[in-house]
């Protein structure tokens, strides 16, 4: 990726970081067409798509702790009522565990960081332009192979890293 494209993403929000790094994945997506037509998917890109419009960021985080990749696949794939019960029923959590058990660990680690993205920052200020999001999108882009990345960041430029703190006004992703 050039100087002016990583130059760009400094100057866009959290959220526009956020929503640059979902689109992203949803354009992987059709690469896996198990995981893609899975409930699992529809859960997991439903429950993301609700952060950039979020009003409690910090329950937003607490829910997609529960379906992260590194969340379900540790420990084997072992159910611990305790932790999931509240979000995610026990099939279900097998049902995303046994679709994270086959997709590749590239894709996998564009969601965790993707998730991550968005968790950045939550209970403390922005520092600079966010060095730790702006890396997180970085590892995204550079896990998959999107041909259109000048256009997808150009779609969230308005999102501005000025606006609110850093993390940016809220939008609609499914409205951009």
């Amino acid at each position: 990726m050039n100087e002016q494209l990583k130059e760009r993403i400094k100057k866009i929000s959290i959220a526009g970081r956020f929503a640059i790094a979902l689109r992203i994945l949803e354009i992987e997506l059709p690469k896996y067409p198990a995981f893609q037509q899975s409930p699992t998917s529809k859960i997991l890109i439903s429950k993301l798509k609700e952060f950039t419009n979020s009003m409690t960021v910090d329950i937003w985080m607490e829910e997609t702790n529960r379906i992260t990749p590194a969340t379900v696949l540790e420990d084997e794939g072992r159910y611990d009522a305790e932790y999931f019960a509240d979000f995610l029923k026990e099939e279900d959590f097998n049902e995303f565990y046994k679709q994270y058990k086959a997709l590749p660990e590239r894709f996998l680690s564009a969601i965790d960081y993707t998730i991550w993205l968005g968790q950045a920052h939550i209970y403390v200020g922005i520092p600079g332009y966010s060095e730790e999001t702006y890396e997180y999108l970085l590892d995204v882009i550079e896990l998959t192979a999107v041909d259109n990345l000048p256009e997808i960041i150009a779609r969230y430029e308005f999102s501005s890293f000025e606006e609110f703190h850093g993390r940016g006004n809220r939008f609609n992703y499914d409205e951009v």
